[in-house]
């Protein structure tokens, strides 16, 4: 009922302040911080609210309620539900069907309101929050294959040790590099680079000028892929041995949840190899 109120409408509004001043709306945000408050991402109780049965008509009432009533948008910023609602848009599909969707669309009802900063910094902090994080796991993945990065130049990696006890100086490659050894073709030409991408199947109809009803009977449309990516290089092997560390932490990652983290936080599920001018056709092919 309240999604489909429409912004401006007085009787809708009345509602919604009825609702406010009964207590249905500081309910549901109370809901939340009782669930979500100061829990352990890796517990069960944490799981088991995240299935919640109630929870999604917990995130669509409560998306309902504060989509262009400013009185409820204040009660739930006043009352940290930005905070519990951006906790839960980060929740991966896989952990709970549509639950971070239905946070995140919560989060974007503030756009064009004076609690649309709160909303953008609160993400930016994560986002933040997140890349020095992969950097330190990154430097910790340099570190464990004997390589460091100098410190305040990107992309320049040299040697901790080497059998001769000599440090070895590597220029900054040139071209497409690996995010996490930043290494291309020029020093290590037969290790084949992907693009993260993300790719699903689609009917081609909806591509073609031709409607299946001008095909004739007992014609029918063949399927295909869409693949769309922010073009961020890793090295097969790196991706690998990324994903076989990842498994053994002691907060388990399934291989597409650290490549998302490696992917600028951009969902992806494939690597599209790139031909190198040294992979040979047998190698592309077999990494395709």
């Amino acid at each position: 009922v309240v999604n489909s109120i429409k912004i401006n409408d007085e009787n809708g509004n009345h509602l919604k302040d009825v609702m406010l001043a009964r207590g249905v709306l500081p309910l549901l945000v109370d809901f939340l911080r009782t669930r979500f408050s100061e829990k352990d991402p890796n517990s069960e109780e944490y799981t088991q609210a995240l299935t919640s049965p109630s929870l999604p008509f917990v995130l669509q009432i409560l998306s309902g309620l504060a989509h262009g009533h400013k009185p409820s948008q204040k009660y739930i910023h006043d009352n940290e539900g930005i905070s519990y609602l951006h906790v839960l848009e980060q929740v991966k599909v896989s952990t709970a069907k549509k639950v971070g969707i239905l946070a995140e669309n919560a989060l974007d009802v503030f756009s064009g309101t004076e609690f649309e900063k709160a909303v953008q910094d609160i993400r930016d902090a994560t986002r933040r929050d997140k890349q020095t994080k992969m950097m330190k796991y990154r430097e910790g993945l340099l570190k464990n294959i004997g390589f460091r990065e100098e410190t305040g130049t990107l992309g320049k990696i040299t040697t901790e040790r080497s059998p001769l006890g000599i440090d070895l100086d590597l220029d900054e490659e040139r071209g497409f590099t690996c995010k996490v050894c930043h290494e291309g073709y020029t020093y290590l030409p037969q290790e084949i680079l992907g693009i993260y991408t993300f790719t699903k199947k689609v009917n081609l109809e909806q591509f073609s000028a031709v409607s299946s009803t001008m095909l004739g009977s007992g014609s029918w449309i063949e399927a295909g892929y869409a693949t769309v990516t922010h073009f961020h290089i890793i090295h097969l092997q790196c991706h690998r041995e990324a994903t076989k560390t990842e498994r053994n932490n002691k907060v388990p990652k399934e291989e597409w949840e650290g490549a998302t983290l490696r992917n600028a936080q951009t969902r992806c599920n494939n690597l599209f190899p790139i031909w190198g001018p040294q992979i040979t056709e047998d190698s592309y092919n077999s990494a395709v």
